[in-house]
Order: structure tokens, then sequence, then C-alpha cells
């Protein structure tokens, strides 16, 4: 599959609001909770793929760097496509239902089949540093 952006390459979209819902907890069982979205139905959602961005939980004013899935998870068979945000450094709390804002978002990578957690969980692990690289002097 060609990539359509460079890792790293900066996108036009704006912003992203969506309110947190209940998802698989599969983030969660491997280390890196993740915020599931729904979006309204007129959001301009990035292409599928994996990217690093900053995220508001509304109407607080704080900013934190994240890691947002948007698309297909073939690791897990029969997972339906998501749009989902890891909030790094994230004091975890519960957000059902809060809504989310994420922006300035960087391409980090397309999205990909792992042959195990393992090589799941060392991906993440490599995208939450690019993240903070691509993202070290955006707060």
């Amino acid at each position: 599959m060609t990539n359509i952006f460079k890792k790293g390459e900066r996108l036009t979209i704006k912003q992203l609001i969506g309110t947190v819902v209940a998802g698989d907890g599969r983030g969660m069982s491997i280390g890196f909770p993740t915020a599931n979205l729904k979006l309204n139905e007129e959001a301009e959602k990035p292409t599928d793929g994996v990217y690093a961005c900053l995220v508001q939980v509304l109407p607080d004013d704080v900013v934190y760097q994240a890691i947002l899935h948007v698309g297909p998870r073939p690791t897990f068979r029969g997972a339906e496509a998501s749009v989902e945000v890891h909030i790094l450094d994230f004091k975890q709390r519960t957000l059902y239902g809060s809504e989310l804002r994420a922006f300035s978002f960087y391409y980090i990578r397309s999205n990909e089949k792992f042959s195990s957690s393992k090589e799941l969980i060392d991906a993440i692990t490599q995208d939450s540093e690019t993240a903070k690289e691509l993202l070290s002097n955006k707060l």
C-alpha cells in the first residue's frame, strides 16, 4: 500500500470533535487505554492511519499530546473500524460522555496487521515516542 503522506507531514484538517464512547477495552488490556470517539456526521476525519496530535478534554483548557488511530484494526479479527485516541502521560480517569477536541495532526504510519500483541505493543510504544518528538515544541 502506498502512503499518501510522509512520516511527520502535517495535515490540513483543522480539528476533530467527538464524544467518548465505550470501546472493546483492548487498548486498556495492553497498557494503552484509548478514548473511542463518535464523530458528528459532518466531521472531516483524516485518511486511515496513525497520527500524532494534540487533544483537549472539553471544556478544559489543558492540551495533551496524543496518538490518533483512524480506520480498521486488522490485528483483531472482527473488530470494526474506529477513531480512537491514546492520550500520552494522561492521569487516567473516565472520559465516557466527554467531548474531545483533537487538532494539529501529524502522520506517523499506515494501519498494519500485527502477528502478536507484543508486536502491536512495540509499534504503539514507537508511535508514542514519534508523537512526542513531532509534538515536542507544539504545546
